[in-house]
C-alpha cells in the first residue's frame, strides 16, 4: 500500500464553503485565497451524502484526488457541538456500503471519523463494542474503494501507546495509516514527533491536517471552539521523503465554525483572521 499523495494533484472542491461565500461575496481577498486551496469534503449524513458524492465526484478530473471525511458514527463527538450520527450499527454499514460503491472509481482518500477511536476510552462497554464494530466495517470496506486514515486524534490527548493498543483491539490493518490533529491546533513539531511515535508502536503513516495550526494551540486549554489568534499552516503537500508522515492535508476548512450552536456553518471572519494570523 503506497502513499497516495506521492505523487498527485489534489482536488479543489468547486462547491466548498468558501468557494461558495466568494461566489456570492467577491472582493474578499482572504476568503479568495481559502477557496483556492483542496481541502476535504465532509460526509457527516446518511440523507445528505449520496447527493454531496455525486456532486464532487461529476466535477473530479481523472487525474486528480479527492480528500473525503467519513463523519457520521453513532455517538458522534461525544454529545459535543458536533453531536449526533448514525443511529445504529446497520445503519452505519449502509452509509459506509453507499460511500464505497459510488467512489470505488475514484480511490480516493478518506479519513476516518475524527475522533471517534481516541474517545473509545469514555464510553461505556455496549457503546465501545459498538464503536470498534463500526470503525473496523468502515476500515475494511473502504479501503476496498480507496485509502483510509483512521483517525488517531492529536498528540496533546492519548499517548501513542494507548492509541495503538485501541487501534490493533479493532482486529484490522486494512487502513494505510492515521489522521492527526483534525480540527485542532497542535504545532507541526507535536505532530511530526506523535506520527513517528505511531509509526514505530504499528507501522503505519500519518497525515497531518495543517490547516489552522501555524500559531500552534491557545494558551488557554479551555478555549477549544473558534480560538482567537489562530492562523492557518502550511498549504497541502506531500511528504513523499517521510516514512512516518504520508503529506500536510487541509481536512477541517478554514473559516467554518467549531461550535456550539453553529457547527460547520461558515463565518467570513473567522477565515479571514486565520488568513491574516
Amino acid at each position: 500500500m503506497n502513499n497516495p499523495f506521492d505523487p498527485a494533484t489534489l482536488f479543489v472542491d468547486p462547491d466548498s464553503s468558501a468557494t461558495r461565500y466568494n461566489a456570492s461575496h467577491p472582493g474578499t481577498p482572504e476568503i479568495a485565497f481559502l477557496a483556492a486551496q483542496p481541502q476535504a469534503i465532509w460526509l457527516t449524513d446518511t440523507a445528505s451524502t449520496p447527493a454531496r458524492l455525486r456532486n464532487a465526484l461529476t466535477q473530479l478530473p481523472g487525474t486528480e484526488t479527492a480528500v473525503f471525511v467519513v463523519y457520521n458514527i453513532p455517538g458522534r463527538d461525544n454529545n459535543g457541538a458536533s453531536a449526533g450520527g448514525a443511529a445504529t450499527l446497520e445503519e452505519y454499514e449502509q452509509f459506509i456500503d453507499t460511500i464505497e460503491s459510488l467512489t470505488a472509481p475514484f480511490a480516493p482518500v478518506f479519513i476516518l471519523e475524527p475522533d471517534a477511536l481516541p474517545f473509545i476510552p469514555q464510553l461505556e462497554d455496549d457503546a465501545a463494542q459498538l464503536r470498534g464494530a463500526c470503525l473496523a466495517y468502515a476500515i475494511d470496506q473502504l479501503s476496498e474503494a480507496g485509502t483510509v486514515y483512521l483517525d488517531a486524534g492529536h498528540a496533546a490527548w492519548l499517548s501513542a501507546a494507548e492509541t495503538a493498543s485501541l487501534y490493533k483491539a479493532l482486529g484490522t490493518k486494512a487502513n494505510r495509516g492515521f489522521s492527526l490533529n483534525v480540527s485542532n491546533f497542535r504545532t507541526d513539531a507535536e505532530c511530526q514527533a506523535y506520527a513517528l511515535q505511531l509509526f514505530k508502536a504499528t507501522g503505519k503513516p500519518s497525515v497531518i491536517d495543517t490547516s489552522r495550526n501555524g500559531n500552534g494551540p491557545p494558551q488557554n486549554v479551555q478555549e477549544t471552539q473558534n480560538p482567537t489568534g489562530r492562523k492557518i499552516g502550511q498549504l497541502p503537500l506531500s511528504m513523499a521523503a517521510s516514512q512516518s508522515v504520508d503529506a500536510n492535508l487541509w481536512i477541517k476548512c478554514p473559516g467554518e465554525s467549531d461550535g456550539p450552536a453553529d457547527a460547520g456553518a461558515f463565518v467570513p471572519s473567522l477565515a479571514i483572521e486565520l488568513v491574516r494570523g
